[in-house]
Formats: C-alpha cells, sequence, structure tokens
C-alpha cells in the first residue's frame, strides 16, 4: 500500500506572546488524540500461531495516518506559541501573513474564527514571491497566490465533571502546495470526527486520495474507525494493495474488522480487481487472540481452489461485530 507522507514542515524559533484568549482560539482546532486513530501494535513473536497479517495492515495505515496529522498539528501549535497575533478581534485570531517562516522562502497565514460554537480554521501557504494578498478562511482551497494545507470546522464542548467532547471535518491537503514547489507530501486527507468521555468513545471517518505518481497509479482509499465506551473497536478499510503477487497490479481489499481493545479480534476481506480482474472475488476471514496471534485463517478463491486455505479452529472467532 502507498503510504501518505504528510509535509514534515520545521518549527518556528521566534518568541510570541500569547494572552488568554489567543488560548482559546489555539484550542479552536482538534487535537492529535481527537484524531488518532487507535490500533494498539501486536505482540512480535507471539507464542502461539503468526502475527495476524491483516491486523498487521491495520496498524500500518493507522500509523501512518497518524503521524501526518500529529506533524500538522504539531506545526499549528509552533505557530501559536512561536509568533503573536497579527489580528485580534472578538470572534477572530489571525497570524501571519509571516514570510520565509522555514529559511526557504515560504509565507504561512493561520485563521481561527469564532461562529457561535463552532471554530473554522485555515493554514494557507505559498512561496513568498506568490503571495498578492491575504486569504481568509473563504478562500478555500486557495487566493492571493496562496493555498489552504490544512482547513475545517471544530465544535469543542465540555460535560459533567469537565469531560471534553467534540466533532468536526478536517482537511490535509498538501497537492496544491506540492505543486507550488512547497513540501514532498502528496495527496489530500478528508476528515470527520466525533469524540467523548476523553476518548472512551471515538468516531472518525476518513478518505485518502493520492494522485498517480510516475508509474505508480493514483490511490484512494476510505477508514471508518468507531471505538465504544467498553473498549470495542470496528474498523473498516477499502484500500488498494498487492495481496497476490503474481503481478504488481493492486488488489482492491474491503476489510471490516473488529477487536477488543485488549482481546480478540477478526477481519472479514473481499479482494478483487488486479490479478483477479475478470474472475470472482477472493474472500478471507483471519482471526486472532489477546497477543494479536493468528488462531484462525481461511483464504477462499472461488476460481482457483487449489489456492484454498483453511487453519486453525473456527470456534476460536469472536462473534462478527465483535459483541
Amino acid at each position: 500500500m502507498k503510504r501518505i507522507l504528510l509535509m514534515a514542515l520545521l518549527g518556528v524559533a521566534a518568541c510570541g506572546e500569547l494572552s488568554n484568549d489567543d488560548l482559546v482560539f489555539l484550542r479552536g482546532v482538534p487535537e492529535k488524540e481527537e484524531l488518532r486513530i487507535d490500533v494498539e501494535q501486536g505482540v512480535a513473536n507471539a507464542l502461539v500461531g503468526a502475527p495476524s497479517e491483516f491486523y498487521e495492515l491495520l496498524v500500518t495505515s493507522a500509523e501512518d495516518t497518524n503521524q501526518g496529522v500529529a506533524n500538522i498539528l504539531d506545526f499549528v501549535d509552533s505557530i501559536g506559541a512561536g509568533y503573536p497575533a497579527t489580528t485580534r478581534e472578538p470572534n477572530l485570531r489571525v497570524w501571519g501573513p509571516v514570510r520565509n517562516i522555514d529559511g526557504d522562502g515560504n509565507t504561512i497565514r493561520f485563521e481561527v474564527r469564532r461562529e457561535g460554537e463552532t471554530f473554522r480554521y485555515c493554514l494557507h501557504v505559498a512561496r513568498d514571491s506568490e503571495v498578492t494578498g491575504e486569504p481568509t478562511c473563504d478562500d478555500v482551497p486557495g487566493g492571493f497566490g496562496m493555498v489552504a494545507v490544512l482547513y475545517g470546522e471544530y465544535r469543542p464542548r465540555t460535560v459533567g465533571g469537565g469531560a471534553r467532547q467534540s466533532d468536526g471535518v478536517t482537511t490535509l491537503d498538501h497537492e496544491g502546495a506540492f505543486l507550488r514547489g512547497i513540501g514532498f507530501s502528496r495527496g489530500k486527507l478528508s476528515f470527520t470526527h466525533a469524540y467523548s468521555e476523553e476518548g472512551d468513545t471515538k468516531s472518525i471517518a476518513l478518505t485518502a486520495e493520492v494522485p498517480q505518481i510516475g508509474l505508480q497509479p493514483a490511490v484512494r482509499a476510505a477508514y471508518s474507525y468507531d471505538r465504544d465506551v467498553d473498549g470495542r473497536v470496528l474498523f473498516s478499510l477499502d484500500t488498494p494493495g498487492d495481496f497476490i503477487d503474481t503481478t504488481r497490479i493492486p488488489e482492491d481489499l474491503q476489510i471490516d474488522a473488529c477487536w477488543r481493545e485488549g482481546g480478540s479480534g477478526r477481519a472479514n476481506v473481499v479482494v478483487s480487481g488486479g490479478d483477479l480482474l475478470g474472475f470472482s472475488p477472493a474472500t478471507a476471514l483471519e482471526c486472532w487472540d489477546a497477543s494479536v496471534a493468528r488462531t484462525y485463517a481461511s483464504f477462499e478463491f472461488p476460481d482457483f481452489p487449489a489456492f484454498n486455505v483453511n487453519e486453525g479452529d473456527v470456534a476460536a472467532c469472536p462473534p462478527a461485530t465483535c459483541d
């Protein structure tokens, strides 16, 4: 699977002055925890069975996404901590435009706007020489020579006992910046999220798009992650992947997985296209124990039964939705 590496922007060395109200606006952007897909690493060298293949695929996908999100949100924090707000109005804060922020001729502008209980935010970037004006969050995906790499809406709130809750929509879009010679990352991530009870429950829906790069085809993947208060996780992933290595043409994988945190889990998989183009889709069921060691695996190829696999005891699998 093609990994999506988001732009690793440099930290900020300047020293800013933050008012208490500035901090309120800086909290109008999601925290990393709220957008993080929580998938624990499996136990290496498990004593019983090989590590779960599909669970490890979910771990890799989650780690790639989480790191990209962390990079850009850390950068936003560094802007607020490193520079004084240039515009302070009752419902608006703006940082920038700051020119040559990374010593390489790039300009940034970060805005947070309060609209009732909702915060709108946007981070624009450009080469210094291409800036013709000052865009706002109404100028998405860009304007005045600048492009928005981060934008969205966020509704934070607290409930009884001070527990944090939130929901919102977030987009990380690096393609326009890349085409203007800023950064090395490609593609676009779009999130919707709901978070409550200090993260005990979390729901994230994500689409990821990367254009064709050289001989590598364009990629579009979709994630759906839900965790309830009892630690049950439902994780679906639709993505291209070279599951069958007869050729390098990727197949389409549809993975519907569930598990209990610290407990057993399962993944139901449908594989189509790629080396199976023109043939019936293949299906798989893989189950694992609390150490993420495989306890059962079946792979069925209707048009190629000689490749079918059935190992372990299906009775070891949890129910279809891990209830």
